[in-house]
């Protein structure tokens, strides 16, 4: 398994309500951790079963996503998970799961996939990390909690 780096760890941590961030993020970032933190203190996201995204588009309540092994998202009702966003490509991304790690592509998007506040054409998804979609907010938690290996 992949070892996270020093902002991975940092960040999952202040999304559990762990300790806080010594390094800059935007408003927006902050803000949105803020929101996802508090639906994990609420017990409204249960943070120990199965592979999911917290969904947070605009000033609509966040909702979650359970994770086909495959999902696509974006703009069109064709994709197993739609945005309606002026600023989600039809096709966004994909998500892939090979194995027990969990691959993100950038289908080719005018507006960049952003990572943890970082911009992205492919990574390994790490649980806790916070992909932006323009104005849309997807937080990937892999459910490590269940106790399965």
């Amino acid at each position: 398994m992949r070892q996270l780096d020093e902002f991975q760890v940092r960040l999952k941590k202040a999304v559990e309500g762990g300790e806080t961030m010594p390094i800059s993020l935007p408003s927006s970032m902050k803000t949105r951790l803020s929101r996802v933190r508090r639906l994990i203190e609420d017990g409204s996201v249960d943070t120990t079963t199965g592979d999911r995204l917290v969904v947070e588009v605009g000033d609509r309540p966040p909702y979650e996503f359970s994770l086909p092994p495959v999902a696509t998202i974006g703009r069109d009702d064709g994709n197993d998970l739609p945005i309606p966003s002026p600023f989600v490509s039809r096709v966004h991304c994909r998500l892939v799961k090979r194995g027990e790690m969990w691959m993100l592509e950038d289908l080719g998007a005018r507006n960049q996939v952003y990572v943890n506040g970082r911009p992205q054409s492919g990574c390994v998804l790490c649980d806790g990390d916070i992909i932006e979609l323009g104005d849309v907010s997807l937080v990937f938690l892999n459910g490590f909690g269940t106790g399965e290996e």
